[in-house]
């Protein structure tokens, strides 16, 4: 069973009173998609949920201490109780060294 699909079928378990959600600490879940996913508790300490579509997850109480949420979507997601010390919504992955080829946007000074 790959990671995608393991994922899927615990989301849509309905959570049990006393029993843990899931152990998923240090995991790399790059682009997963798990929106609108039963996760609350879950333990997601230093996963690695860049891209992660967790729209409309509930991921009440679920430990996301120094996980990686870059470019994951939150929206409508349920965060009561979650603990996010130490989550880097911000953490980069390593980019490789290049001329930047963003166009500039309107306005900008350094727009040519």
């Amino acid at each position: 069973m790959d990671v995608q699909a393991a994922l899927t079928v615990l989301g849509r378990l309905p959570p049990l009173e006393g029993v843990a959600r899931a152990d998923l600490a240090d995991a790399h879940l790059t682009g997963a998609n798990v929106a609108a996913a039963e996760l609350s508790g879950s333990y997601l300490r230093r996963a690695t949920l860049t891209s992660a579509d967790l729209k409309g997850a509930d991921l009440t109480g679920a430990e996301l201490r120094g996980a990686t949420l870059t470019r994951a979507i939150l929206g409508e997601a349920t965060l009561n109780r979650a603990i996010l010390g130490e989550a880097d919504p911000d953490r980069r992955l390593p980019q490789r060294r290049g001329p930047d080829r963003r166009r500039p946007r309107r306005g900008d000074p350094d727009r040519r």
